[in-house]
């Protein structure tokens, strides 16, 4: 009978199975690796999908009110060109709903085009040649007006419904917003030159700023709809 703690410990160790300790040791280390990879990786993926996957009807929901928003303000623009608005443009949701496919918006120009895209920052910009200071003071006032009013509208949309939304989408039409505010800023040098002028007699600025920045969100504002209809596998058709 060993009576000496040390000499059990010994006589333990020496009978003890290495191999299976190891073995064990091993399996547990790559049963940990793969649940940390699991945790990480797969479950935020697949859970994130079946939100997705179950929200799909109330996402389409918000896409088609950001949609129907920015056609109202590009069919209300004060801009006017044979070749730009020769189609119009009606958008539908990509999966058919009970009465068919859903309509999410119309628009007057044909924001698919790429070259139509490009030929509204021409229109824009060149609508604002034929017009004096004066003129182009008031147009580009009652722009700040719509575009600041748009602005408001698409960021309460994306502000209110952000987790609904792609990132891509939410980050374009955020620099929309972004510019449409750069124009606001900038616009406000216009006043500051009109009181300069008439404090020294002037009767009128020698130039307004906000023109170029102006034709720079309307073309964004085209590649911005292109993009959600990309994006969101909207059905299009053309008419005229």
């Amino acid at each position: 009978m060993i009576e000496n703690p040390m000499d059990k410990i010994s006589l333990f160790f020496e009978n003890f199975d290495w191999d299976g300790f190891w073995l064990n040791v091993i399996v547990s280390a790559g049963f940990f690796i793969l649940s940390v990879f699991v945790s990480i990786k797969l479950i935020p993926y697949y859970t994130l999908k079946l939100i997705k996957k179950k929200n799909k009807a109330y996402i389409d929901r918000r896409i088609i009110t950001l949609v129907e928003e920015i056609c109202k303000f590009l069919n209300k623009a004060p801009y006017r060109d044979p070749e730009l608005h020769e189609k119009n443009l009606s958008i539908f949701t990509s999966s058919p709903g009970r009465d068919g496919y859903r309509f999410a918006g119309f628009v007057k120009i044909n924001v698919r085009s790429e070259i139509l895209r490009i030929k509204m920052y021409l229109v824009v910009a060149e609508s604002f040649n034929g017009l004096n200071v004066k003129e182009r003071y008031e147009f580009l006032k009652n722009e700040k007006t719509r575009l600041s009013a748009f602005r408001i509208q698409i960021e309460s949309i994306i502000g209110f419904h952000s987790l609904h939304m792609d990132e891509e989408i939410l980050s374009e039409v955020g620099e929309i917003c972004l510019e449409i505010r750069s124009f606001e800023l900038r616009f406000e040098y216009n006043r500051t030159l009109e009181n300069l002028f008439l404090e020294n007699g002037d009767k009128e600025m020698p130039g307004v700023f906000g023109v170029g920045e102006v034709a720079v969100i309307y073309r964004k504002v085209l590649e911005v709809l292109n993009r959600i209809i990309e994006k969101s596998n909207f059905k299009t058709e053309l008419s005229s």
